[in-house]
């Protein structure tokens, strides 16, 4: 019987050879650059979550202690409504008093408003920054006797208190009577004689 004679192999040139490794050496980095744009679509997909104020507003404001400012700010003689609201790392207290209330009530109310806010939460913790650079909520109280038709009503008074956490102490200013009143008037004589503006000066005006 004759022998099979088995095939030889072929053996790949070297031509051959560095092709194939030349396609590998340029296969990686593509390959490496479609996973990164895959990687980079999927992440962009996906909402972002962070907050400006990690690591501050320690201890945080409860709506507890909230509820309880409330309560003691109602209670104070003169208030007729009281709303207490935390927005943005801000301790809000809009006050309501009665209509006929004099500057002198009004300023007093706030400041007794102050000394409840202070009462539940003190101001040297909750609205005083750290020694450590650890930022805290702001406050901010405003009493008025009502709300306006316009800023000419001259019955109108307005008190604001506010302290930030950077403020040694709070300040405070009558904002229905400002400094200078003929500054006041002159500007905003300004901005309603301006035509581009008065549709938008009368409209916020109605809405109010």
């Amino acid at each position: 019987m004759s022998e099979v004679k088995k095939p030889k192999k072929k053996k790949l040139s070297t031509s051959a050879l560095v092709l194939i490794i030349s396609c590998i050496i340029i296969a990686i980095p593509i390959i490496i650059f479609l996973v990164i744009i895959i990687s980079a679509a999927l992440t962009n997909s996906k909402p972002s979550f962070g907050n400006r104020f990690d690591n501050d507003l320690n201890p945080a404001i409860t709506s507890s202690q909230i509820e309880s400012v409330k309560n003691s700010v109602s209670s104070i003689s003169g208030v007729e409504s009281c709303e207490v609201n935390l927005a943005t790392a801000q301790f809000r207290v809009n006050i309501d008093t009665k209509d006929s209330a004099s500057e002198e009530e009004i300023e007093k109310i706030t400041k007794d408003a102050y000394d409840a806010v202070n009462k539940e939460l003190p101001v040297s913790t909750y609205f005083k920054m750290s020694s450590d650079g650890q930022r805290m909520y702001d406050l901010a109280i405003n009493s008025y006797n009502y709300i306006p038709d316009n800023n000419e009503d001259a019955n109108w008074i307005s008190y604001v208190l506010t302290k930030n956490s950077k403020m040694d102490d709070y300040e405070t200013q009558l904002i229905s009577s400002p400094k200078n009143s003929d500054l006041a008037k002159e500007l905003r004589g300004e901005v309603v004689d301006t035509p581009d503006t008065t549709d938008v000066v009368d409209g916020e005006a109605d809405a109010e």
